[in-house]
């Protein structure tokens, strides 16, 4: 994916799709990114459930999504 593609989702609560070359199916991550790495391609997620690291080249789609519920 793009840098400033990226760069601008930072912050913002997304939904993320990836896909291991190696899996049949795709998972999918719901959370903040936290934080990213263009220098080895990873993407730090803060979700409910844990935190992830993910890496760039198996994301699928990324989409920016409002935080229903939640108070900030």
């Amino acid at each position: 994916m793009r840098e400033k593609t990226l760069d601008r989702l930072k912050g913002n609560y997304c939904k993320i799709v990836t896909k291991e070359p190696n899996e049949e199916k795709a998972h999918v991550v719901v959370g903040t990114v936290k934080d990213i790495d263009h220098h080895d391609g990873l993407l730090l997620i803060d979700s409910k459930r844990g935190t992830y690291l993910l890496s760039t080249e198996t994301i699928i789609a990324i989409k920016p999504k409002t935080k229903k519920g939640f108070a900030e």
